[in-house]
C-alpha cells in the first residue's frame, strides 16, 4: 500500500504550514526570554577550554517551556565543593524565529550565529534565573515531520558565574556581575611614605567618605594593593574611582589606578622578594603565613 498521494513530504508549502502552526503555538503558550550569545575573549588551545568570555548583546525570542512540573537534572547535591544546585529545564525555540531575531542584531558576533550554541546564556523572567545552554538538539522534537526540522530543543542549567563580563544593557542580567563577581578590588595607590616596606595585611582601608574594606595584599615595589568586599554603611554602593583619597592605618594617599580585575590580574606575577618572604628553608613562610600551623625547622625523619 502506498502512502497518501495528497501528502507530499517535499512540498515547501506544507512544511511551512506545519512550521507556522508550531510558531503560533509557541507564541501562544510560551514566554519571552533574553538570549545572550557568548563571545570568547581568551581561550586555552592546549586544554581546549575558554578562560575568559563576555556577554555584551542579547535578543528577545519566545520559547516554550517543556519542563512545567519542576526542574529537571540532578537538583541539589552535596559534592566535595559543598552544596551544588544542578537544576535544568528544556525549552523549545523555533529555528525560523531564532534566525529572524539574530539577523536583526547590529552586533556582528550575534548576527553571525546560525543556531543556538552551548555556552550561551538565557535569562528566564518567571524564575528570575540566568541559565547556561548545555545542549542543543534539533532532532528530538517533530522528528522530520514532513521532511523538515522546525524546532530546537535546548537544555539549560542554572549558570555558575565565574567572573565573566556581563555588559548587555539589561539591568536584570548585568546585576549578576555586581552580585557574584569575586569580592576583590585591585588598585595602585600613591602618596604614602616612600620608606614604608609593607602595610599591615588585614588592616582597614578607608576611602573618601565612610566606605571601608580590608587590605588583602600589598606590593610595596609597585604600590599595588588588593582589598576585600567594600562596606557601605548607608547601603548605597558606588564605584571607587581614580584620584580618590584613601587611608590605610596612619598612611594617607590617593588612588592612581583602578584596575580592571576581569582583564588584569595584578597579583599573579608579582616579583618574589626573597628578603621579605624568606629563603629556601621556608623560614619566612613559616613566620609570616604558617605560624602555629607547621614547623619547618624539624628534620624529616623519613630521610
Amino acid at each position: 500500500m502506498s502512502t497518501n498521494p495528497y501528502m507530499n513530504w517535499e512540498e515547501p508549502d506544507e512544511q511551512n504550514l506545519i512550521e507556522d502552526l508550531l510558531i503560533e503555538s509557541i507564541s501562544f503558550y510560551g514566554q519571552d526570554v533574553y538570549y545572550m550569545p557568548r563571545e570568547i575573549v581568551d581561550e586555552n588551545t592546549i586544554f581546549n577550554e575558554v578562560t575568559q568570555s563576555k556577554f555584551d548583546d542579547y535578543i528577545t525570542v519566545e520559547v516554550y517551556q517543556e519542563s512545567v512540573e519542576a526542574y529537571e537534572g540532578d537538583g541539589e547535591i552535596f559534592s566535595k565543593f559543598g552544596l551544588e544546585l544542578r537544576n535544568s529545564m528544556k525549552l523549545l525555540i523555533s529555528q525560523r524565529r531564532f534566525k529572524e531575531e539574530i539577523a536583526k542584531s547590529p552586533d556582528d558576533h550575534t548576527a553571525s550565529l546560525i543556531r543556538p550554541r552551548e555556552g550561551d546564556l538565557v535569562y528566564h523572567a518567571p524564575t528570575k534565573g540566568l541559565y547556561e545552554v548545555k545542549f542543543v538538539d534539533p532532532e528530538s522534537f517533530s522528528f522530520y515531520q514532513l521532511g523538515k526540522l522546525p524546532v530546537y530543543r535546548i537544555t539549560v542549567e542554572l549558570f555558575e558565574y565565574n567572573s565573566e563580563e556581563l555588559d548587555t544593557g539589561l539591568d536584570v542580567v548585568d546585576d549578576f556581575q555586581a552580585e557574584f563577581t569575586a569580592q576583590q578590588t585591585q588598585l595602585q595607590v600613591g602618596g604614602f611614605d616612600p620608606d614604608i616596606e609593607k602595610l599591615v595585611l588585614g588592616s582597614t582601608v578607608t576611602f573618601d567618605g565612610d566606605v571601608t574594606a580590608e587590605l588583602l595584599q600589598h606590593n610595596p615595589l609597585t604600590g599595588d594593593i588588593a582589598i576585600g568586599p567594600l562596606s557601605f554603611p548607608d547601603g548605597e554602593w558606588r564605584l571607587i574611582v581614580e584620584d580618590e583619597a584613601i587611608t590605610i592605618g596612619v598612611q594617607t594617599g590617593n588612588i592612581d589606578i583602578v584596575y580592571d580585575t576581569l582583564n588584569d590580574a595584578r597579583f599573579e606575577e608579582l616579583p618574589f622578594d626573597e628578603t621579605d618572604h624568606g629563603n629556601s628553608d621556608n623560614s619566612g613562610i613559616e613566620k609570616e603565613f604558617a605560624d602555629n600551623i607547621l614547623d619547618t625547622s624539624r628534620a624529616n625523619p623519613l630521610i
